[in-house]
């Protein structure tokens, strides 16, 4: 059975667990902004300052 955490289950550090849990919901809150904004991935990288490529890894996260 899992610990509930997938990033402590995959054997990262408790410190890096709780850095990754947190990138991991902040970008999914971020697709989910970009999604209910009906935001192009050009639009999404243009409002953010942020190139293309990263603003599409974004918004394929699930």
């Amino acid at each position: 059975m899992g610990s509930g955490d997938v990033f402590t289950d995959l054997g990262f550090p408790p410190a890096e667990s709780r850095i990754l849990r947190l990138r991991s919901q902040m970008m999914t809150a971020l697709r989910k902004f970009i999604e209910k904004e009906g935001l192009t991935q050009a639009d999404a990288a243009k409002r953010y300052g942020i190139n293309p490529p990263p603003a599409t890894a974004y918004r394929s996260c699930s």
